[in-house]
């Protein structure tokens, strides 16, 4: 559960930069964007709890936002158990190709160079 938690602030973070936040649950998570410049927009902290956000106004995602939203996805991608069979067997798929290029240049040189 503890690797399930921490995969998701990744979509949390790139749902509301590329939705906005849809409620105010979401308002904590799209002040930390908006501190960070990765969105426009302004917020209000709670003078009762100054940890809660009062209100939050959402304009849209930034330039910086947006190239942080490519890297999240990219991140999210990878760590798919998909993506990682993928790369496990390309890796295997080029070194059975080495192997048999290897294989072929041999016995063609054997070919050519006996007799």
């Amino acid at each position: 559960m503890n690797k399930r938690k921490k995969k998701t602030w990744r979509k949390e973070y790139l749902r509301i930069l590329l939705n906005g936040p849809a409620s105010t649950n979401d308002y904590a998570l799209a002040s930390e964007l908006l501190d960070e410049q990765l969105a426009k927009g302004k917020y209000l902290r709670n003078r009762a709890q100054p940890n809660d956000i009062a209100n939050l106004v959402w304009q849209g995602i930034t330039t910086k936002g947006r190239l942080f939203a490519d890297e999240l996805e990219d991140e999210i991608r990878r760590s798919t158990w998909w993506h990682r069979t993928l790369v496990a067997s390309g890796g295997t798929g080029l070194w059975l190709l080495g192997y048999c290029t290897e294989s072929i240049l041999d016995y063609g040189k054997a070919m050519l160079f006996s007799g």
